[in-house]
């Protein structure tokens, strides 16, 4: 075999040299061989294709690597999941996929976790100055010292998400009171503060926050904090997102101060108030403050409160065709005040959102709960849109008194009188047992569009009975009226929630509905779902399917049991 010079010297040399000398010249010749033989194999290495992978595809690979490892089993429904660190041996397949993923700020600033503050620091050191996103379950003690280091550059942080599920709220009471909170956050988007509602008191809100200025300040959301006076909350005038639904006895805006800080959030798109309205009306004594508020822009108002100053707001405020709105009464109310102002808010709505009110109503679900003095009364209203493949999951008017005596029969033909319910297709009741069979047959039986009812509850003995009475039931009708049929078009029946164990008679009241439903020529029953898989057996299907042999029946428990396999 043919020696490097190096090499042949050092075997030529055993009569000249003595042992220990040549025994070092040997060590020094192996550990030169070494180093020779790894620059060979980091050569060797570079030239296959695994190692020609641009920089930024191994960047994507890291970050999809991170992702995968974060997801989570089917049957993990912890709350604050612990983070994968095996995402990280795949940056461990050669040296160069090492030292890219070291040189990738963006993957450590994604993997920042405050589990321990050691891979805190790292992740920090080694993100340099990429932005942060932080969302974090502040709960356990062992995660503040790694988050404090991370709100220290509040400069970097462009999300904050924290949450606090410790029963201690010390801990994360003096984290928020530090001055991290009150420094610049110059890339800040998104901000959110939850605080525990059971926790009592509420805590209150950082003093001076984003005092430094958050000029990109996208979303606020803040819950179960002890508000200062309206104008040292950070509304800049980028926010498209703001949750104010669930501050406790906040001090509210004056009227001046609530239309300056409407006029300047021009971008907003979604305001959530809960009793935060003004209570002063506005001035009307020139032109220019009498110009209604534009929420021209805005796509959803969600506003609890009592009912003045809903009222006093609506009135005086101005909705683009786009925008939904939730509005939930929270007085106590008897049963002639809350009729006679669902009467003006239907008014008022009429004036402010005419290009929405005018149109007829595609869906409409309406449930009843328990309130201190009455009911809870909750109406939920879709109106048609042009060109839509489907109606979206959100409604386009949701009105709730929390608490009234509102007669929910009396309610309902006033919802009648005040939208277009002629073009009515979907009907889902959540809760309805209050309602007499005369307003089923005479106010929805007429309904000459709707095809679907969906019934969220057990049971409803009083629609099932008009409906077991046929198309052709003409009971109290008009003689003008007898002959048009009951529900003329009703195709589909769905029971999602129903209890068919919950007295002896449920099932088969309503096999006698489907049966007339589905047999009859005028407005033939096409499709049922049966749901409460907990309560139904198959041969409770079995009988149903045999009754009704062109009722095409969908049972949950089916699906399920499909899905399983």
């Amino acid at each position: 075999m043919q020696w490097s010079l190096s090499t042949q010297t050092i075997l030529d040399s055993s009569e000249t040299l003595d042992p220990k000398e040549r025994h070092e010249k040997i060590r020094k010749r192996l550990d030169e061989l070494e180093h020779e033989a790894r620059a060979l194999k980091f050569c060797n290495n570079s030239l296959a294709p695994v190692n020609r992978i641009p920089p930024e595809i191994l960047s994507n690979i890291f970050h999809y690597s991170y992702l995968l490892a974060q997801e989570r089993d089917e049957d993990d429904w912890s709350f604050d999941p612990k983070p994968n660190y095996t995402w990280i041996w795949v940056t461990h397949v050669c040296q160069r996929w090492r030292e890219v993923g070291l040189r990738c700020p963006t993957l450590w600033a994604e993997s920042l976790s405050f589990e321990g503050l050691e891979f805190a620091e790292i992740a920090l050191d080694r993100s340099r100055d990429a932005p942060l996103d932080i969302k974090c379950y502040a709960g356990t003690e062992k995660k503040l010292p790694g988050l404090r280091k991370a709100l220290a550059q509040m400069h970097r942080v462009r999300s904050l998400t924290l949450f606090d599920i410790d029963s201690d709220p010390e801990p994360f009471k003096a984290l928020l009171q530090s001055n991290d909170l009150s420094g610049a956050a110059p890339i800040l988007e998104e901000l959110e503060l939850h605080f525990p509602s059971y926790q009592a008191p509420a805590m209150d809100m950082p003093e001076n926050l984003l005092g430094g200025g958050a000029p990109n300040l996208r979303r606020l959301v803040l819950s179960s904090f002890r508000l200062p006076n309206w104008p040292l909350i950070p509304l800049g005038e980028k926010l498209v997102y703001l949750d104010l639904s669930n501050v406790p006895h906040a001090p509210r805006p004056t009227f001046p101060e609530f239309r300056s800080s409407i006029g300047r959030m021009v971008l907003l798109k979604t305001l959530k108030l809960s009793n935060l309205l003004p209570l002063d009306t506005h001035p009307s004594q020139t032109a220019s403050s009498s110009q209604p508020i534009n929420f021209s822009s805005l796509e959803a108002l969600d506003l609890a409160d009592n009912a003045a100053p809903i009222i006093n707001t609506l009135r005086i405020s101005q909705f683009s065709r786009s925008t939904r709105l939730r509005i939930s009464i929270e007085d106590s109310l008897d049963e002639d005040l809350a009729e006679d102002l669902a009467h003006q808010l239907f008014d008022i709505l009429r004036r402010t959102w005419d290009a929405r009110m005018q149109v007829p109503v595609w869906k409409l679900e309406f449930s009843q709960s328990s309130g201190t003095r009455g009911q809870g009364t909750n109406l939920l209203l879709w109106f048609k849109v042009k060109n839509a493949s489907k109606l979206s999951q959100s409604p386009d008017l949701s009105l709730t008194f929390a608490d009234s005596e509102l007669d929910i029969n009396q309610f309902l033909f006033l919802v009648k009188d005040e939208v277009v319910l002629s073009q009515l297709r979907n009907l889902e009741v959540a809760d309805a047992r209050q309602v007499t069979q005369d307003t089923w047959r005479t106010l929805f039986g007429r309904l000459h569009k709707l095809k679907t009812i969906v019934l969220n509850i057990w049971y409803i003995p009083e629609l099932i009975a008009v409906l077991a009475q046929g198309p052709n039931a003409h009971h109290d009708l008009d003689a003008s009226e007898a002959h048009q049929p009951c529900f003329p078009a009703l195709t589909s029946l769905d029971f999602l929630q129903v209890n068919l164990k919950a007295s002896p008679t449920i099932l088969e009241e309503i096999l006698a509905c489907l049966t007339v439903r589905s047999r009859c020529t005028v407005a033939p029953l096409k499709t049922t779902y049966i749901g409460g898989c907990d309560y139904t057996e198959q041969e409770d299907i079995d009988r149903i399917r045999e009754a009704c042999p062109d009722l095409h029946v969908i049972w949950g428990d089916e699906f399920s049991s499909d899905e399983d396999e």
